[in-house]
């Protein structure tokens, strides 16, 4: 998941900047929360996987300290940027004459700034509040990174104001935070209920539905790790540490993956980066199938030669099937027979793309693409399975294995 949110999130930042047309306010905001994710994940996971792989760590306090400060300043910064696109949001659908009179490039570079002081001016008492206390206990920390009330708990003197503090500056930014953007897709639902035509109104659904769903992930997992932490006394640790793990984990996972799919000009310009031109992603296609063709006559030529000299006419393979589960075979080969329906279902895709003109679009190349892979790896597998299953240990020739090894390796 790491990778897949480093990768993810580079990509969506690299898309923005190197295309001028993205230079809008909506995609610099998805820029700033990309660039966040990467940030944030990046803090966090390397020394979660040293824990995982070399066990227990030690941590410097000021390393710690370090560490908690930029945990909690981008879990901030995400939030203040997911409020800034709700906005951006807002201006765009409700008052869409002033929207670009009103979000400007100096104006989002300031937000940007502002946002991001918010979160030092917010998490830096956290940090001193830790600096005082005395630590006369167990310096073991049961967590898989140095987190506030995780550092705080190991103190001899009183956290309360530690908590209190805790509490209520994130009541005060994430509380808040959550309330507006609430209140934002409050009033873009009215207004966009109000629009006459139809196809508006869907599409104001779909720009901001790819919003709907980060906001929902980020703040689900991150209130509900957030007050078991503090309220869930009963909770079992390993709980209260995996739901740590994972709201700091999964958004940065998903926002690349949820607006690449939402955002159309997003995935156009990802996949763009792979095929400059529909011309060329053609011509990908045409070598693909000109060099199965070679195979399939490279195959065709060694069966001949081999039938030929006859060297391995009398070497044959006898398949098992799956030793020990012999009792199962009638219900195993009415599960072979059903999976065979993938072949119509796959074809139904290619026919419907193919004589679909409106369908020849790069998404639904990669479609088809996909689709004639597992038509090769179904009629490659599938058909021996049955036959197995019904009639018992199956005897195959050299040649036979060794083409269906070939189609096999080839289309998976």
């Amino acid at each position: 998941m790491y990778l897949l949110a480093v990768l993810g999130n580079v990509l969506v930042v690299a898309v923005v900047a190197l295309d001028q047309s993205l230079h809008e306010p909506m995609y610099l905001f998805l820029a700033m929360l990309a660039f966040n994710d990467v940030l944030l994940c990046t803090v966090t996971v390397p020394q979660m996987l040293l824990i995982f792989w070399q066990g227990p760590l030690a941590v410097a306090l000021p390393a710690c300290l370090t560490q908690m400060f930029f945990v909690h300043a981008l879990f901030l910064s995400e939030s203040a940027v997911l409020l800034a696109m709700a906005f951006d949001r807002y201006v765009a659908i409700c008052t869409p004459l002033h929207y670009t009179t009103l979000l400007t490039g100096p104006l989002i570079l300031k937000v940007g700034l502002a946002l991001g002081a918010r979160s030092v001016a917010v998490v830096t008492p956290g940090v001193l509040l830790i600096l005082r206390l005395d630590f006369c206990r167990s310096t073991i920390i049961l967590h898989t990174y140095c987190e506030n009330m995780g550092i705080a708990k190991l103190a001899c003197n009183s956290i309360t104001l530690n908590s209190v503090y805790g509490l209520s500056a994130a009541l005060l930014t994430t509380g808040l935070d959550f309330v507006f953007i609430s209140l934002s897709y409050w009033l873009i639902l009215k207004a966009v209920l109000q629009l006459p035509s139809r196809e508006a109104r869907t599409k104001a659904f779909g720009t901001c539905g790819a919003h709907i769903c980060v906001i929902l992930i980020f703040y689900t997992l991150a209130f509900f790790s957030f007050f078991t932490h503090r309220f869930g006394h009963h909770v079992a640790r390993h709980t209260l540490i995996l739901l740590a793990n994972l709201y700091l984990l999964i958004p940065p996972t998903m926002n690349p993956i949820v607006y690449g799919i939402k955002t159309k000009e997003i995935r156009i310009r990802v996949v763009g980066l792979c095929f400059r031109s529909k011309s060329q992603l053609s011509e990908v296609l045409t070598t693909l199938w000109t060099r199965i063709l070679r195979l399939h006559l490279i195959l065709e030529s060694s069966q001949a030669n081999v039938m030929a000299h006859s060297n391995h006419s009398s070497t044959s393979f006898f398949l098992t099937g799956l030793p020990g589960l012999e009792a199962v075979y009638v219900w195993l080969s009415i599960l072979c027979i059903v999976s065979i329906a993938s072949l119509a279902g796959n074809s139904l895709i290619l026919w419907v793309v193919k004589s679909e003109p409106s369908l020849h679009q790069l998404m639904y190349y990669f479609l088809s693409m996909l689709a004639v892979k597992d038509l090769g790896l179904s009629a490659s597998t599938l058909p021996t399975m049955p036959t197995i299953y019904m009639m018992g240990v199956r005897e195959v020739t050299l040649d036979m294995c060794l083409a269906q090894l070939l189609f096999s390796l080839l289309f998976n």
